[in-house]
């Protein structure tokens, strides 16, 4: 009686592995285009950002736009930078009000597709960087892993964003969609 209970668990597993039940399921950036990494498009975001501190500075309202080309090579160049550096290949899309970040994560020897999406709701001219998922292969990381960040995003990342972000900025609103990030603010 066991060995058939043993046989049929064995038979329900092989025939889930083989229906894909047990696999992880295809992100939605399969069917969208792969963000363009290159010095040129990491040099318009640079650029994007100074002409939005001049607009600042000449007291002008701000509007910094920003494409998933311009993020992802700004960010792929700046991890480059890095001393030491465990997210590898990054891909950023902007859409449906998130930030979704793809990338390899490497540590010790390990290598590991990683996602994490993000969404920025601003309050009181400032932005809030709020971790919505994290998946590593494919499957949703454990509770633990995700507060873990989500503390060191709030106590590490968000701060700096903001000073970066704002330096002096009132932002008003953040909106994210259709491979675009839209800031709009003004000076306090």
């Amino acid at each position: 009686m066991r060995k058939t209970i043993v046989i049929f668990i064995s038979l329900l597993t092989l025939i889930g592995l083989a229906c894909g039940l047990f696999t992880p399921k295809d992100d939605a950036r399969n069917s969208w285009p792969t963000p363009v990494v290159s010095e040129d498009e990491a040099q318009k975001f640079k650029d994007n950002v100074q002409s939005a501190g001049d607009q600042l500075n000449a007291n002008q309202p701000v509007v910094l736009v920003v494409t998933e080309s311009e993020l992802t090579s700004y960010v792929a160049y700046e991890l480059q930078n890095q001393d030491v550096s465990v997210i590898q290949n990054p891909q950023i899309y902007l859409r449906d009000g998130n930030v979704q970040v793809y990338g390899q994560y490497d540590e010790a020897g390990t290598s590991l597709n990683i996602s994490v999406t993000l969404r920025f709701p601003v309050s009181d001219g400032k932005v809030q960087v709020q971790i919505v998922t994290i998946a590593l292969n494919g499957f949703k990381a454990p509770a633990s892993l995700a507060s873990k960040v989500q503390l060191a995003v709030t106590e590490q990342v968000e701060p700096g964003l903001n000073e970066w972000l704002a330096n002096g900025m009132y932002i008003d609103a953040l909106q994210i969609g259709d491979g675009i990030l839209t800031i709009t603010g003004h000076n306090p």
